[in-house]
This record gives C-alpha cells, sequence and structure tokens, in this order.
C-alpha cells in the first residue's frame, strides 16, 4: 500500500468560482489535497470535506500548507476504514474511540512507525472528527458527530488570551471522551555551537558537489536569517541578487505566517560574504544545472539535483536529519533549532545595547519604543511579540552563565558569518577540493574583516 493516500492538484489548476452577468470566473486550486483510499479507489467524502476546507481559506503555501496536514491526518481514518471494511458514514462512536486508541499500537497497518506523541494523536483525532461531522452533514445527518450523535464529539470554545493587544478571544476545537490526556508543550533549545560545526564538517564531506554546495547554503542561510524552512525554500535567486545591489544587505525573505493564501515579506540583515557565498552557488552550481536540465528557470533559490524542480519544506528537515546521522549528533536536531539560536543571540545582543535587567524590560522596551518593535517584527517574522517570550528567557539564562557577546549587533552578526563561512571554505580546501568562486569569497572576507577591525 502506498504511504501517502493524497496527490496535490496541478500548480496550474484552475475552477469556476462563481457566474456573474453572463461571465464565468475562475478560482486557483492549485495544491489542494485529493485523496483515495489504500487500493487507489477515490474518497468522495474525504475530498468533499478538502474543497470546503479549501473554501474557507486554509493555507495551501509550499506544496499544500494547512490543508496537507489535514490530508495527512485523515488519512490515517481512510486506512482504519479500510482495514476494517468499513465507509465513513459506518463509524460509530466505539470504533472511533478503538481508532484513537489504535493510533499509538505501531502494529496495525495503517499506523506510522514512528513514536507518536499524545498531542499529535490528539490532533489527528480533531481533523478527523471535522470530517466525520461534513460527512454527517453531506447525508443530511448534522448530529452525526454531536453530544448525542452515533459519535460522541463535541466542538468546545476555548478561551485565548493575546497578551500582547490585552484581549481574550474564544476558538473552536473538537473533544472525545477517547482523546489521551495533552502532553506538556517540549522547550525546543537552540542548536548548539558544535553541533553546528558537525553539520558544516559532514556537508563538505559530500561527494557531489552539487548537493554539497547546496548543503553549505542552506546551512547559511538557517543560521544567519534565522528562517522557517518554508521561508527557506521559498526564497528567490533575484532576492540575493537586490541584496548584493543595495546598502546594508538586506535580503528579501518570504514570510510563511502571513494567514491563509497571503503572500508577504520581510528585509532581513544580512552579510556581504553570505550573499557572496550564494551567488557563487547560483554562478557555478545552479545556473549549470538548470542549463544541462533543459528546463525552465522558475528562480526558486534551492532547487532538485535532478528534476530542478523547487525543494519543498520536508526536503529541508531530511537534509538536516541525513547531515546529523553522518556527523553522529545523537540528539534531535532539526531546522528549526537554527531558528531557536539566531532569535536567541539577537535578544541576547539587544539586552546587553540597552542595559536590560530582565524580561519585564525586555517586553516594555519593545512594546513602547514603535520602531524597536518594527525591526523586531522584521527580523524574526513574529506577529505577536508574546511569542518572543521563550527567547528572551533563553537570552537571560545564557547571560546569567556568563555568555560573553559583543555589544554591536550587527558586528556581532558579521562576525559570526565570517567565520563560519572561513570554517567551510578551510574544510573544501584541507580535501583538496579546489572550487570556483572561492578567491573572489576569500577577498570580500578579507575587506569586511578590515571593516570590522
Amino acid at each position: 500500500m502506498s504511504r501517502k493516500l493524497y496527490r496535490l492538484t496541478s500548480e496550474k489548476l484552475e475552477i469556476p468560482w462563481f457566474f456573474d452577468d453572463g461571465q464565468i470566473y475562475m478560482s486557483d486550486a492549485s495544491s489542494i489535497p485529493m485523496l483515495r483510499y489504500p487500493d487507489g479507489s477515490w474518497c468522495h467524502y474525504s475530498n468533499n470535506y478538502m474543497y470546503s476546507l479549501f473554501k474557507r481559506g486554509l493555507s495551501r503555501k509550499n506544496g499544500g500548507g494547512t490543508l496537507k496536514a489535514y490530508a495527512a491526518n485523515i488519512s490515517h481514518l481512510l486506512r482504519y476504514c479500510y482495514s476494517n471494511n468499513i465507509d465513513l458514514p459506518q463509524m460509530t462512536d466505539a470504533r472511533f474511540s478503538m481508532f484513537i486508541r489504535a493510533l499509538s499500537d505501531f502494529n496495525t497497518t495503517f499506523s506510522s512507525s514512528e513514536t507518536r506523541s499524545k498531542n499529535s494523536v490528539i490532533n489527528i483525532g480533531r481533523n478527523c472528527l471535522g470530517l466525520l461531522s461534513h460527512v454527517g452533514k453531506m447525508r443530511f445527518d448534522d448530529n452525526f458527530v454531536s453530544a448525542n450523535g452515533a459519535i460522541k464529539g463535541e466542538q468546545k470554545l476555548v478561551n485565548i488570551r493575546n497578551k500582547d493587544k490585552g484581549i481574550t478571544f474564544s476558538k473552536s476545537y473538537w473533544f472525545h471522551r477517547s482523546f489521551p490526556s495533552p502532553s506538556p508543550l517540549k522547550k525546543r533549545f537552540p542548536i548548539s555551537e558544535g553541533n553546528m560545526k558537525k553539520l558544516t564538517i559532514a556537508a563538505a564531506e559530500t561527494e557531489d558537489v552539487f548537493i554539497r554546495k547546496r548543503r553549505f547554503a542552506m546551512l547559511r542561510l538557517l543560521e544567519s536569517t534565522g528562517c522557517r524552512r518554508s521561508e527557506l525554500v521559498g526564497l528567490k535567486v533575484k532576492s540575493v541578487y537586490s541584496a548584493l545591489a543595495e546598502h546594508p544587505h538586506l535580503l528579501r525573505m518570504p514570510t510563511s505566517k502571513a494567514g491563509g493564501n497571503r503572500s508577504s515579506a520581510r528585509l532581513v540583515p544580512v552579510s556581504k560574504t553570505d550573499l557572496k557565498l550564494l551567488e557563487n552557488y547560483i554562478t557555478y552550481n545552479r545556473a549549470p544545472l538548470v542549463k544541462k536540465l533543459g528546463i525552465e528557470d522558475h528562480g526558486t533559490l534551492f532547487i532538485s539535483s535532478t528534476t530542478g524542480k523547487a525543494l519543498l519544506a520536508n526536503t529541508v528537515t531530511q537534509e538536516i536529519s541525513t547531515l546529523s546521522k553522518y556527523s553522529g549528533i545523537t540528539e534531535r536536531t532539526s531546522p528549526h533549532m537554527f531558528r531557536h539560536r539566531f532569535i536567541t543571540q539577537y535578544f541576547i545582543m539587544l539586552i546587553k545595547q540597552h542595559d536590560l535587567k530582565n524580561i519585564d524590560d525586555c517586553r516594555r522596551l519593545m512594546i513602547n519604543t514603535g520602531a524597536l518593535k518594527q525591526q523586531i517584527q522584521q527580523i524574526t517574522g513574529h506577529k505577536l511579540l508574546s511569542s518572543l517570550d521563550v527567547y528572551i528567557d533563553l537570552a537571560f539564562a545564557e547571560l546569567t552563565n556568563h555568555v560573553e557577546v559583543l555589544d554591536s549587533a550587527t558586528k556581532d552578526m558579521k562576525l559570526s558569518s565570517l567565520q563560519r563561512t572561513l570554517q567551510m571554505m578551510k574544510i573544501e580546501l584541507s580535501a583538496s577540493k579546489r572550487e570556483k568562486g572561492l578567491v573572489e569569497l576569500l577577498e570580500v572576507i578579507a575587506d569586511e574583516l578590515n571593516d570590522l577591525l
């Protein structure tokens, strides 16, 4: 059986949206997941539900977005129904309870081989209850999933406090008696300096030149911009050239948290050294590959070595996982840990610059200084300042442990970038891998060092 039960609609697909004054108006319908059962048969109920979510405006960015997450979760229920030879309308409360319990039993045919957290089980269950409720409505049974229905699930309002705006709003969630108790949220720590060095060494030992250079470029951007993986794969070649032509060098980074399918971007300060590293990758590795494959250049910075298509966000996670395995790192490592480190280091520098004593001082400074608030949101890509509290805590913890930092944020970022780039070049040269562009890159580093010293 196929592991994935869904496929995304074509990037060029359009569907009729409404009819007015004799004219049909079309709507972009790309990247909508279409679901099938494990035997390949069409699941009408699931696809009708996907269409309803599409009409609600759920994100389809970066290869499916939120819609794809729903499809992946619903796939578990389709496998369960297929394995037990039942149709979705035949689900009962007892069967749904058995399904939830089976999500933690990794010997079942529809379950993952990897450990699944309680919170993940709850999230899958909620998405499946949403589907089953939709199935009931399609069959004119609005109470199919309800307190007294065939499946005793309920939607309850949960009050959520927005600390930034000082308001409380309500959000609706599905609940069922079979759901496990939520696990406490795990605190994810920044990646360590030692592990970043190990990943760099592992990248340098990659035999394929294109993949090696692409990995170097990925690692540099993850560290120097604090971007999310979806933002990394959305970066354009023209953004690199635009940043090189400007002073100060500001890289236009797509922002994945704009909401729905809206596109937005932020400007992140990046050193000239990092930009030259990216330019060398574009000139000597990416461009020749596009020409060799004979494809139309879509302009996305990171592309597949075999097809030339833009990489998906999951590929970034796979790359970091592969490098971690090769380098012998035993602890959990992910692209998002680079983001944690970037933002933590940014707040360490901010605390030192303004001589802040505690987290309250830091929050007051951000709230009361409009320009600083805007700068922080530009650099980190956060819409809510309250989301940054965990990084402020980590920054104060590092300072308490007597971690020395430079007073100048710009200077520190540049020195860190230069150090990492020199490290990459040293590793490559020590392996006798002479590459085009290294001489020019060394000249840029020398110039920037002269400016800093």
